[in-house]
């Protein structure tokens, strides 16, 4: 048994952290990467802790006067995270149980299970049935949608940083006719592709097996196996990899 606790307040910061690698993805640049950090305080003195990730700057404009609003009718209250949820999420059934008011709910409820593994005097993971240990980590700061003659030296940074002993990336298949192959044939094949990858069962198999199914023209395909063979032949010549 472990030391009850009675919500008081919450003190919640909004904060942007510069990156050292922008985030380039299809939707934007990002330079800086907005956190919501989140310190619940107990009328015992037990402080639980959460941060938020709302990947756009303004969005903290919204979900920081939820985290309060909710925050305000726990007040007083003893921290009972499972029936706090609950009671949280319908609260707001009037506006919506998904996007910003899960999220705003979902920041107050880590706080409050942080609080309470602290007065328990175990690790949170420990209090949730779970047990201390090694866990795969990965350096994901970087690899984004740059230039492709820049990642391979990117890639070689990453694995430096942090000790690393190699990267993860994703495989592709790619159907490839002889060189030579007339125009009107090609087109012809990629037509058919097209339709087989467009049904439903095709693209259930293909799921099931944990790839990704996608199409194109004929140029786009032979665009990505050129960039393609420039990444990896620059990987292979800086990293010296040789085959066992």
């Amino acid at each position: 048994m472990f030391e009850k606790l009675t919500f008081k307040s919450v003190e919640v910061r909004a904060v942007c952290v510069p990156l050292g690698r922008p985030v380039v993805s299809k939707v934007g640049l990002f330079k800086d990467w907005p956190l919501i950090l989140i310190d619940l305080q107990t009328e015992e003195g037990v402080v639980g802790r959460s941060y938020l990730e709302p990947y756009l700057k303004n969005a903290a404009r919204s979900i920081v006067p939820v985290i309060h609003d909710l925050a305000a009718a726990q007040a007083g209250k003893p921290l009972a995270p499972l029936a706090d949820f609950q009671s949280n999420r319908r609260s707001l059934n009037l506006i919506g149980y998904e996007g910003v008011t899960m999220i705003a709910v979902s920041g107050l409820d880590m706080a409050m299970w942080d609080a309470l593994a602290k007065a328990a005097g175990m690790p949170l993971a420990v209090l949730l049935g779970g047990t201390v240990g090694a866990v795969p980590a990965y350096n994901s700061n970087g690899l984004w949608l740059i230039d492709v003659a820049k990642l391979a030296g990117e890639a070689a940074e990453l694995v430096a940083e942090g000790g690393f002993k190699g990267f993860d990336t994703t495989d592709w298949k790619l159907l490839v006719a002889p060189a030579g192959t007339p125009a009107d044939i090609v087109k012809r094949l990629n037509a058919e592709v097209e339709k087989a990858m467009s049904k439903p069962e095709t693209v259930a198999q293909l799921l099931a097996e944990g790839s990704i199914p996608l199409s194109g023209s004929g140029q786009q395909a032979s665009q990505y196996l050129k960039s393609e063979q420039q990444r990896w032949s620059t990987v292979v010549r800086e990293s010296s990899v040789k085959l066992d």
